[in-house]
């Protein structure tokens, strides 16, 4: 089922959009034919919306942002082939692919090439991690475009790849108008650089500039090209290529286990792992092998967990490459009683990552020791832990993270100050629903039924017991529903 709105494949039986929360039960109009030339026109209204109302907020601001040029390789040579009618039709599809995975990270294009287009990641809609959402749409857009292009050889014998260049740099946003153009002015080389990458790019790849790596770098795999010669510049300029196929699987498995579909979590986690494993790969099979055990820690399924977090560290060929393996390792400890083994790694691993500034596995592994104090029943700690890392999930828009720790400080004000405790759970859930993660959701609506029921507030209590046992029971969780029908139970009828 495609959404209406944001044109996202949803799954048939969902009732709203997993992308942009719109009701898919309520019939649309015909959409209206795309004026390419309108930015109105192939906006998504969900996109629209955060434009028109932030506009205010960034207009004659300066911003850093990511620019993103995409074309078609060897476009005039299908255009000398075929038909103009047949290029219109093709270059519609292909369009259709741009603005869908634009969007679908934010981003909004500014001036569609004939061939191609250009979008910015960071502005109008403000995003601190433009770069990496830059990066994705990238990798989506070359996933989605590699099975075009399949249906396009078929259909017109023509080979049909895209060329992707992406880099970082300032702007000066001008005017944001109703029908959502934006006046901006690029600073230095921010536009040029990303079209220099895009031209250099082969057909297929995606070429990102050195400023683009060292905002990416952490979230990403790149393959270092040295240092380039640039038209229109005097120096070499670094540049690089992103590495997408098995990472983005692995990474997949990670957005998946957010959601709660375990099954496709795992279905791309164990690609990501056959792959890795069939090129000898040790440091990509361990980064895949600790996402699998985190996800089957999420899911409850904890013999699984410790299995793969050991496979990880045995499989680690680096001090670097095992240290967030025994991170997610022991954060399955935690949850299957051995608390206090976890912790021990976990409070030496939490130094390390912090000292080396290595934020995508600070921030969990701070989260895992929060909630390995809470298990332990030191709240102090636990609680000083998780407030001292919320700022850091915040600042670095992991919004995923901010809720987890929300809920973790909500249970913690449930044993120590419980009118503390509505305003974490309430933080928590509000995150939970905007991003759709309906596993921690369903955690936070248990822990909201346990305080109603702590307050005797029977009716309140059931309400969000019940939202929390259907949830878990739809997604196929383990453990946590048994404990949300004990709850259940003894409430007074």
């Amino acid at each position: 089922m495609k959404c209406p709105n944001c044109q996202f494949e949803d799954r048939d039986e969902a009732r709203f959009c997993d992308q942009c929360g719109c009701d898919l039960s309520k019939p649309e109009d015909f959409p209206s034919p795309i004026d390419y030339s309108q930015p109105q026109s192939c906006t998504p209204k969900f996109v629209a919306d955060k434009i028109l109302t932030t506009r205010s907020s960034i207009e004659g601001e300066g911003k850093l942002v990511t620019v993103l040029f995409a074309d078609v390789a060897n476009y005039t040579s299908i255009a000398q082939k075929l038909d103009p009618e047949e290029v219109h039709q093709i270059m519609d599809g292909c369009f259709k692919i741009l603005m869908d995975e634009i969007h679908r990270y934010e981003g909004t294009i500014n001036q569609f090439t004939g061939d191609g287009v250009m979008a910015l990641f960071g502005a109008p809609v403000a995003h601190e991690d433009h770069g990496q959402r830059a990066c994705h749409a990238a990798l989506s857009i070359q996933k989605a475009v590699e099975a075009y292009g399949e249906k396009i050889k078929q259909e017109y014998g023509s080979k049909f790849k895209m060329r992707i260049g992406l880099n970082s740099g300032p702007v000066i946003v001008g005017s944001i108008g109703d029908d959502l153009r934006m006046d901006y002015t690029a600073l230095g080389d921010t536009t040029n650089l990303a079209s220099r990458m895009q031209s250099m790019a082969e057909p297929g790849s995606v070429f990102v500039s050195g400023h683009t790596h060292r905002l990416a770098r952490d979230f990403f795999q790149f393959e270092s090209l040295g240092k380039v010669e640039v038209k229109g510049k005097e120096e070499p300029q670094e540049a690089y290529q992103l590495i997408w196929y098995t990472y983005a699987l692995a990474c997949a498995t990670g957005t998946f286990s957010w959601l709660g579909r375990w099954v496709e979590a795992l279905g791309y986690g164990q690609k990501a792992l056959q792959i890795a494993q069939e090129y000898g790969d040790k440091s990509l099979t361990t980064f895949v092998a600790l996402i699998i055990s985190s996800m089957y820690t999420m899911k409850g399924e904890l013999n699984r967990a410790v299995e793969y977090g050991e496979f990880a560290v045995d499989n680690a060929p680096t001090p670097m490459d095992e240290a967030p393996a025994q991170a997610s390792l022991a954060w399955a400890w935690c949850r299957t009683g051995e608390t206090a083994r976890g912790i021990e790694v976990l409070d030496k691993l939490a130094p390390l990552f912090r000292s080396a500034r290595f934020i995508p596995f600070e921030v969990p592994a701070n989260l895992y020791l929060g909630e390995g104090y809470l298990l332990a029943g030191d709240s102090g700690k636990a609680a000083k832990t998780l407030d001292e890392l919320l700022g850091l999930a915040h600042r670095y828009g992991m919004k995923g993270y901010t809720g987890f720790a929300h809920r973790l400080l909500a249970e913690i004000a449930l044993k120590t100050n419980p009118d503390e405790a509505p305003s974490h759970f309430d933080k928590a859930i509000s995150i939970f629903r905007e991003i759709k993660a309906e596993n921690e959701l369903a955690l936070a609506y248990s822990g909201m039924g346990r305080y109603h029921k702590q307050q005797g507030d029977t009716e309140q209590a059931r309400e969000y017991l019940t939202k929390a046992l259907e949830i878990f029971e739809r997604l196929g969780t383990l453990i946590e529903p048994d404990k949300v029908r004990e709850e259940l139970a003894e409430l007074p009828e």
